[in-house]
């Protein structure tokens, strides 16, 4: 079988090794990984069989490899994005920032990738998605609606507005409490925090009931 001289790998980038080594019709075999702090990171510090050898084509070259450090990415859920990007950056590692709307308040981190405690190398990149609040709404059309059972759906979710009832004389003979105007309009987009007027017939309080209105009203017509 044909015999080639192993390369000089030491000193060199795994990557690097790996290539010269396959270029002579060899395979890397066994990488055993060594802490030290006398070469950098990923670099052979070490191989058998030494440079030089005489082996068979196909004959494994094993590597001793410099580990590199180990760190823990951190756990930066729930921090503003200023703050997960810089203890990221302190753990030696890299930011990435995506955003999305979520129920959860602008500008909080909702998600990352690796999960915290993960181990990784320096350099490594971390994917974190910050939340841009809470998607807006359509604000729906409550005309015609009781004012306070409009009231609360628009305080629920998902629209979170900060409702108020007004009483009028609405133009249309609508009982007490209906709503016959809105602000903002139907359709109008809306977030959270947002506030919006309902229109109700005057004299909810007193009156009552649609039906009592109605009976009042037919009362009045033919009195």
């Amino acid at each position: 079988m044909r015999q080639v001289e192993v390369p000089e790998v030491e000193g060199l980038k795994l990557k690097e090794a790996t290539e010269a080594i396959e270029a002579e019709g060899l395979k890397v075999g066994d990488v055993t990984r060594v802490e030290t702090e006398d070469a950098d990171p990923n670099t052979v510090i070490d191989q058998s069989p030494p440079a030089g050898t005489e082996v068979d084509v196909g004959s494994k070259v094993e590597l001793e490899v410099a580990a590199s450090p180990v760190v823990l990415v951190p756990d930066v859920i729930n921090q503003s994005e200023d703050s997960a990007v810089a203890e990221i950056e302190r753990a030696g590692l890299v930011a990435e920032v995506n955003t999305a709307p979520s129920d959860t308040a602008e500008g909080l981190v909702i998600e990352q990738e690796p999960a915290p405690g993960t181990e990784a190398e320096p350099g490594d990149t971390v994917v974190i998605l910050v939340s841009e609040g809470p998607e807006a709404q359509e604000m729906p059309n409550v005309v015609g609606q009781d004012g306070e059972d409009a009231k609360a759906m628009l305080e629920d979710e998902p629209y979170l507005l900060d409702v108020t009832i007004e009483e009028t004389l609405c133009e249309d003979a609508v009982p007490p409490g209906q709503v016959c105007e809105q602000e903002p309009s139907p359709g109008t987009e809306v977030e959270p925090g947002d506030d919006a007027v309902l229109y109700v017939q005057e004299g909810g309080a007193s009156l009552g009931s649609p039906f009592e209105f109605l009976a009042l009203l037919f009362g009045a017509l033919y009195a």
